[in-house]
């Protein structure tokens, strides 16, 4: 009986802790709005001198029932980490998600460890990241645009065609015809693109899991602050378009819906 005892105690500790909830933390260029998945996870960062922000997503396995801190670490001289921030996630209890964001400010480069508290202050999950300066003049070279902060501004939008840089037949709703849906992708920015090409990523299928297909494109001169591109869709459902720059670099994303 004592060892039942004791198994029980064993197991229902663990329950309180969170374990075996697949508890996950990483640093993205970008999320999905509705399913938290993140985009353009990496661990090595090019910031601005003026600083930049980054995603930081926490996942688990089931709706997340307490409020979260984030909490950020920073190796000093002597190689170890030391407290360097706190801040709240932005996850509300009631809208039982099973994830939260913080869209976070480096402004400082480094090597730095990501922390998400739950109750108590307890870790639930963490990763490092190593924080690099971007040089002053890379936003002359396209080889230096390696963080997406630079498109910031930028859009993307679905039309029929493209005329002075403006989409003829805006949507974000089409009718596949004849087994098929050709549309023109317009990708804007406020300042050059500064890209030999760009490369997108179609995917479609529940929570976009699904890849349509993949497709590189020239981009004609490196002052192009738009660029059109065509997608093609082939049958009904909902579409994401992800789009990188010639460093593999998150440009942006953009959302469509193909029906009968």
């Amino acid at each position: 009986m004592k060892k039942l005892i004791l198994a029980l105690s064993i197991i229902l500790l663990n329950v309180s802790l969170g374990f075996a909830q697949n508890e996950k933390v990483v640093l993205c260029t970008d999320y999905d709005k509705t399913t938290g998945q993140p985009i353009g996870i990496n661990k090595d960062w090019d910031i601005k001198k003026t600083g930049s922000y980054v995603y930081i997503v926490y996942s688990q396995d089931r709706a997340i029932n307490e409020s979260l801190t984030l909490q950020v670490d920073k190796k000093n001289a002597a190689g170890n980490f030391v407290f360097y921030a706190r801040e709240s996630f932005y996850n509300n209890i009631s809208d039982k998600k099973k994830w939260a964001m913080y869209d976070y400010k480096f402004t400082s480069d480094g090597d730095y460890r990501v922390s998400v508290l739950g109750k108590n202050n307890v870790t639930l999950a963490k990763t490092m990241a190593n924080i690099a300066y971007m040089s002053d003049e890379g936003t002359s070279n396209p080889s230096a645009i390696t963080n997406s902060d630079y498109y910031a501004s930028s859009t993307v939008a679905f039309g029929e065609s493209v005329e002075n840089a403006k989409l003829v037949g805006e949507a974000s709703t089409f009718k596949l015809v004849n087994g098929s849906k050709h549309l023109v992708c317009l990708i804007t920015n406020d300042s050059a693109f500064k890209t030999k090409s760009v490369t997108l990523y179609v995917y479609t299928g529940a929570n976009y899991k699904e890849k349509a297909y993949q497709e590189t494109f020239t981009v004609g001169d490196l002052d192009w602050d738009w660029i059109k591109v065509p997608v093609d869709a082939t049958k009904v459902g909902k579409y994401v378009v992800d789009i990188y720059n010639d460093k593999d670099t998150f440009i942006n994303s953009g959302y469509f819906e193909i029906t009968r």
